[in-house]
């Protein structure tokens, strides 16, 4: 096996490295307090999960994530709401879209988060 075959997407030693990556980046920031996870169980089962990284005043979002096989009970957006709970009891961070134009934005953290566009926190 050659080197471009060993790394190609079908071989899965780049999902692999992808993860191996994300998994080292997530141990670290944990370490300097600047990583938000949040999980929803249901009976032990992962429903949903979101991770966010804080950095200055701001929360970037990485990624949230659900079990389709519950879409109908929206555990994606209830994992948001319960990140924006979060984040507003929060008082060192400021701000999560910051320079965002309302179509950038998910609708829900738009319709929900008063403070979705205020530098009044």
């Amino acid at each position: 096996m050659t080197d471009d075959e060993s790394n190609s997407p079908a071989s899965g030693s780049t999902l692999r490295h992808s993860s191996c990556v994300i998994e080292v980046s997530a141990a670290l920031i944990f370490r300097r307090g600047r990583l938000l996870m949040l999980a929803m169980r249901l009976n032990g089962l992962p429903l949903a999960g979101r991770c966010s990284f804080l950095a200055g005043d701001g929360s970037f979002a990485f990624k949230t994530a659900f079990d389709e096989q519950h879409a109908q009970s929206s555990p994606g957006i209830l994992m948001e709401l319960e990140n924006i709970r979060r984040v507003h009891d929060m008082p060192a961070v400021r701000w999560m879209v910051r320079g965002a134009r309302l179509a950038d934005t998910p609708l829900i953290q738009a319709s929900i988060d008063p403070c979705y566009s205020c530098t009044d926190r």
